[in-house]
């Protein structure tokens, strides 16, 4: 690929030409990347010149790391075939990394350089610190050396962290230093003459300000944020880690030790016996600062970009964990479901006002409006077959239909301002009153779905190429 588009005399033929130019400006369109800008630089023949120059290099480099693979995976074909003296296997892995992250600072996307780095990674090491050094003399740089192997964490942290300024969006780096912080971390907690608990802490923090940074720069990059969930996950499960090797927590991103249910699922694939790593729950308080962290953090983001999907559905994973959270503050079982609903309710009308300061100033932003019905949704109480209180049932729902009366006449305002031709109102409308349908009386219910239908035949005209699924949702 590489070959045939070094030859090119248009710039605009190299897919990964990007990793070529500096990370962009905040002030950018659309994920931070002024498209035309952007193409501009391309169609100049300087640069058009210099990227067929570098796809020139990497296809050279490619073909001597492929050879060098292919020769027992650190020497180099040249150095296997020929006679002694050879090269030191040591010496071999560390040309070959070298070779590795040379490529990899040009174009942080191939997986195999990656794959084959983590492999170079684990081979024995004589150059590697001992694990005898005084603790009290060890910073976090020197204690991300893992004894007997080519590992030096800092070393992986400052590759990926080039790479990720070159694309921000690299799957295979965001992965890469998933592994290296892992890795690590296990490492270094049977290591623990050489790490402490602080040092872990310390790290995991200057993840999340990495976060921030690269937040900062595009707010809805999801490969940051899901980055992020995967630090916290680690912040929350680090404290279980013990010092004997026979830890039971997988750190693979998933928050199985906050509570029973499966808040985030798994980032990495660990092999791990199931049935073992799901014994330990972090204590409630140990949780529910980090939760309550990370739910503010999110509102932040949302104020300062009401288009943020991405912390809105950040958003959606936490709310669960911080109504757990009130219910504790407040004393409060579960199993006092009057209560505890109108403590989800109180939440919910929060959030609700969250979202009418967004759609009144972006009404035709979607981003607000999808958050919008899973808040309803979130908020929707039980059917009643499933409270053991009736009475506190019948309480809820009346509670629920105040919020959706509410709702319905902030949205028609809005629609109402917009001159009828706010398409993501309309909808919102029309799931409010088929919400109120299913909890009205039969004398109230034609009324309901009259008006309902209502706004089905507004929006048909409004979206006629969506007109057909229009239709559908009729009642």
């Amino acid at each position: 690929l590489f070959k045939r588009e070094a030859a090119l005399p248009k710039a605009t033929s190299l897919p990964y030409c990007l990793a070529l130019f500096p990370f962009p400006s905040p002030t950018n369109e659309m994920h931070n990347q002024n498209r035309a800008e952007y193409k501009a630089r391309l169609a100049d023949p300087a640069v058009a010149g210099k990227l067929a120059g570098k796809a020139s290099q990497w296809t050279a480099l490619t073909r001597e790391l492929a050879s060098r693979r292919g020769a027992g995976g650190t020497a180099t074909a040249a150095a296997a075939a020929s006679s002694p003296p050879e090269v030191p296997p040591s010496e071999a892995a560390a040309s070959t990394l070298k070779m590795i992250e040379k490529l990899l600072t040009v174009n942080p996307d191939p997986a195999h350089l990656w794959n084959h780095r983590r492999g170079l990674l684990l081979l024995p090491s004589a150059d590697a610190p001992s694990a005898s050094v005084d603790a009290s003399e060890t910073s976090t740089s020197d204690a991300g050396a893992i004894a007997s192997t080519n590992f030096v964490l800092d070393d992986e942290l400052k590759l990926t962290a080039a790479c990720l300024q070159r694309n921000p969006k690299a799957y295979a780096a965001w992965f890469h230093r998933k592994w290296a912080v892992r890795h690590w971390l296990l490492t270094s907690t049977l290591a623990a003459a050489t790490t402490s608990e602080e040092q872990r802490s310390a790290l995991l923090q200057t993840e999340l300000g990495l976060c921030a940074s690269f937040l900062d720069r595009d707010e809805r990059n999801f490969h940051c944020w899901n980055y992020r969930r995967y630090v916290v996950a680690l912040m929350l499960e680090v404290s279980l880690l013990d010092n004997d090797g026979e830890n039971d927590v997988r750190l693979d991103g998933s928050w199985n030790s906050v509570g029973d249910a499966v808040v985030m699922g798994p980032q990495l694939a660990i092999d791990i016996d199931d049935g073992k790593s799901k014994g330990q729950q972090l204590a409630p308080e140990t949780v529910e600062e980090v939760i309550r962290s990370e739910f503010e953090y999110t509102s932040q983001r949302i104020e300062k970009n009401f288009s943020n999907c991405s912390a809105f559905h950040y958003r959606s994973k936490l709310i669960d964990l911080v109504l757990d959270a009130d219910l504790r503050e407040a004393g409060i079982s579960r199993n006092e479901e009057g209560e505890t609903y109108q403590i989800r309710l109180d939440m919910a009308r929060g959030e609700l006002e969250m979202v009418q300061s967004a759609v009144f100033t972006e009404p035709d932003d979607q981003t607000a409006w999808w958050y919008h019905r899973f808040v309803l949704a979130w908020a929707r109480p039980k059917s009643l077959e499933h409270w053991t209180d009736q009475d506190s049932a019948a309480e809820a729902i009346e509670s629920f239909a105040e919020v959706l009366e509410e709702e319905k006449e902030s949205i028609r305002e809005l629609v109402d301002a917009e001159g009828g031709k706010c398409k993501w109102g309309l909808l919102a409308l029309h799931m409010v009153l088929t919400e109120l349908v299913d909890l009205e009386d039969d004398a109230d219910r034609e009324s309901l779905v009259e008006e309902a239908n209502d706004f089905i035949d507004q929006l048909t005209v409004l979206d006629p190429d969506r007109a057909t699924r229009y239709r559908s949702m009729r009642r």
